[in-house]
């Protein structure tokens, strides 16, 4: 009765949701509409809530992606902000990921406790890993505290 859980696939292809001009691709004041990774990505997020006490709450959130960049002037699929979709490298046999590999793991945990209605004290931890393909591990780690009062928490899972 008190644990959840949940799980979802995004992907989307490259060349997705890509137009030649800035005015037609799918994007609003620069920013992607449909998923921050634009396109050119396969993503699964998984979530999980459990409540052993009334004021008590654990929660936590699992995002794994894998997507491609463009490694040069040519179109690979993954920059929807006017690039030019002649300047592709290929027409057949597209593959998502392809381009630059990256692959992103971002953790996050939380433990919220309610002090009285609406007023909430949390510890939360983040983790977040980057790794470009032929580089280094990009690592980050946050752990904080907070008291929130008449609003829900923010999820760092972008």
């Amino acid at each position: 009765d008190q644990f959840d859980l949940q799980a979802e696939l995004n992907r989307t292809r490259p060349y997705t949701y890509m137009h030649r001009n800035t005015l037609t691709n799918y994007t609003h004041y620069g920013q992607a509409l449909a998923h921050p990774l634009a396109a050119n990505f396969t993503e699964i997020v998984g979530l999980a809530n459990y409540q052993p006490l009334k004021k008590l709450r654990f929660s936590g959130i699992a995002t794994y992606a894998n997507y491609g960049t463009d490694p040069d002037e040519r179109s690979w699929g993954a920059d929807i902000y006017n690039k030019d979709s002649s300047n592709r490298p290929f027409d057949n046999g597209v593959e998502t990921g392809q381009g630059i590999a990256n692959k992103s793991l971002n953790v996050q945990g939380r433990v919220s406790y309610e002090l009285k209605p609406n007023l909430n004290f949390d510890l939360q931890g983040v983790h977040k890993t980057h790794k470009i393909d032929g580089q280094d591990d990009q690592n980050e780690s946050y752990v904080g505290g907070s008291i929130r009062w008449n609003f829900g928490a923010y999820d760092y899972n972008f």
